[in-house]
């Protein structure tokens, strides 16, 4: 495989994505199991709270296997159409579990927090299919509402959007840094166009800071550490380790800098350090088998885990409030309850709902394929 001089080996190509997408999962989970730790300082909330930029790593890994898939089927026949109904069956079936899932969930929570039987307020016929047919990512009342966590959906779902323009871009241009540097300039002069408008920041805005946006810049700097990958991953370990202590120390401290768009930078320097933390993965000799499991069940494990960690924290908290004189404890075991619930259930929702739709897709493409074929002779 390549693309302006630059290869990948295929050994590079998808155990490690697995094992990315199965550090970034534990990320989520730790930091929503954190929050039981406001106004506390202590070493579990600072690891757990490095969690936050979970699916910035999701950004990362989903950037780079998307090269990974168009440079491999991009000419053929249809090519296209093939990227758009992966992507669909990929994400949409399990998406509308979660839909549904969370709708009747809200049932529960009304009448617990308010004393009503019904949905919450939020779950409108607006928010609903706006979220149906993802473009709630655009929209501050549905963006974040109606699946938890839904708001990475819609800006994944954007960047599959504009991806096959980009991946085009890189082609005929075909110097990978150069563009991406501008591309990624041109991100930050959007975003801060967009916080003009609307007369708010990144820092104060939730909606504005999970916009598409303000995260673009990650799927860029995911698609250039592709172009570059086989250059970093033989880079000696130490190497690669001082490199990603670096990325890692800078996006930590930078926050501290008085500069506009500051979340952007931020952003930016972890991103950098998941493209080397995918290299480090991609040379690791011991078997991560474990991890890689937990990688390919992290979409359906991201969609049902707040669902326990809200079940979790009831429990945690309700009456008397078991362990709620140990904030840290009460966190790890929070960890702990929430990975192996939603990792079981995931397992089920990916045998019953992932995998045949996946199928489904992947047969559609087949019978499209030799309809042509059959058309064609």
């Amino acid at each position: 495989m390549s693309l302006g001089g630059y290869n990948i080996d295929a050994q590079y190509r998808y155990p490690w994505i697995d094992v990315l997408r199965g550090i970034a999962i534990l990320m989520v989970i730790a930091v929503h199991a954190s929050h039981g730790l406001k106004g506390s300082e202590s070493l579990v909330k600072t690891i757990f709270g490095f969690g936050g930029y979970g699916v910035q790593l999701f950004f990362v890994a989903s950037a780079m296997t998307l090269c990974m898939s168009l440079e491999n089927n991009y000419g053929k026949p249809r090519w296209l159409m093939k990227y758009a109904v992966r992507r669909y069956f990929r994400i949409a079936p399990m998406y509308y579990v979660g839909i549904v899932l969370y709708f009747f969930w809200s049932f529960a929570k009304n009448y617990t927090q308010n004393g009503l039987f019904g949905p919450l307020p939020q779950y409108t016929v607006t928010n609903v299919l706006t979220n149906i047919v993802f473009i709630h990512g655009f929209f501050p009342e549905a963006y974040n509402n109606i699946v938890p966590g839904g708001w990475s959906i819609g800006t994944e779902v954007a960047f599959y959007v504009l991806f096959p323009c980009l991946f085009l871009l890189y082609r005929k241009i075909k110097r990978p840094f150069l563009l991406s540097v501008l591309l990624i300039a041109g991100c930050y002069v959007l975003i801060s166009l967009v916080q003009g408008w609307f007369g708010q920041s990144t820092v104060s805005s939730a909606f504005l800071y999970f916009n598409i946006a303000n995260q673009l810049h990650i799927f860029i700097i995911g698609m250039l550490g592709f172009y570059f990958f086989p250059v970093i991953a033989r880079l000696p370990f130490p190497v690669l380790m001082l490199l990603l202590f670096l990325s890692g120390m800078i996006g930590y401290h930078i926050s501290s800098i008085v500069v506009a768009n500051i979340p952007f930078l931020v952003l930016a320097a972890y991103a950098v350090a998941f493209v080397v933390l995918a290299a480090f993965v991609a040379r690791l000799k011991f078997k991560t088998v474990w991890l890689g499991e937990i990688g390919r069940r992290s979409f359906s494990m991201y969609v049902v885990h707040f669902l326990f960690m809200n079940v979790i924290d009831y429990s945690f908290n309700h009456g008397s409030g078991l362990l709620t004189e140990y904030p840290n404890l009460k966190a790890l075991v929070h960890f702990g309850v929430a990975v192996l619930a939603t990792y079981w259930v995931a397992g089920l929702t990916k045998r019953w709902v992932e995998d045949p739709c996946i199928q489904f897709g992947s047969r559609l493409i087949k019978n499209r394929s030799s309809h042509d074929k059959s058309t064609q002779s």
